[in-house]
């Protein structure tokens, strides 16, 4: 949420990332860079404002647990819990592992609908759960696309695996169309 002193911001703007501060609060994950981490109630809460050099400052200041690691020793990070597999990322290299097999997922679903083939039953589950746990990296601004998006994906496999290729193929061109307008609108 900060910006460099040079980029313009309106007091909307300013409202509108508040807003969004408040609705990540709410429902108890923070956005941190581009991470999102489940946090508990505030141990600490600190506001503070003033009117300096014909200005007006304020901060807000706040600590919270983090509920999925354990507390920071000595100042240190916490570390991660030992993984019972693979090791997953976190944080922004997260969402582009997900990103890069949901692509990867939707390039072979998508190819196998225009050969009108059933696609492979285990790519389908496996896209829409990637798809659902994507949820946590969407932008305020773009979440009901993502949602609608997410909608024409599951009546997309689920025309295609029962092999109803017309509308398969409908909401897969539909489904490339809204990848496309969302990818030029906020990326």
């Amino acid at each position: 949420m900060t910006r460099p002193p040079t980029s313009s911001l309106s007091l909307t703007d300013l409202a509108r990332d508040l807003r969004a501060l408040a609705d990540d609060l709410e429902t108890g994950r923070l956005r941190i860079g581009s991470a999102r981490v489940a946090v508990g109630q505030p141990t600490f809460l600190k506001a503070k404002s003033e009117l300096k050099a014909g200005s007006a400052y304020f901060t807000i200041a706040a600590k919270m647990p983090l509920l999925e690691t354990d507390s920071p020793a000595a100042g240190k990070p916490p570390e991660p819990p030992a993984p019972a597999t693979k090791p997953r990322a976190t944080g922004s290299s997260d969402a582009k592992r997900i990103k890069k097999e949901l692509s990867r997922l939707w390039r072979a679903t998508r190819s196998r609908i225009a050969s009108a083939e059933p696609p492979d039953a285990t790519d389908c589950r496996a896209l829409l759960a990637l798809g659902a746990e994507y949820r946590l990296f969407t932008e305020r601004e773009w979440r009901q696309e993502w949602e609608d998006c997410l909608t024409a994906l599951t009546l997309c496999t689920e025309a295609a695996t029962t092999g109803n290729w017309p509308a398969a193929t409908a909401l897969a061109g539909e489904i490339d169309q809204r990848i496309k307008e969302c990818h030029k609108r906020y990326k």
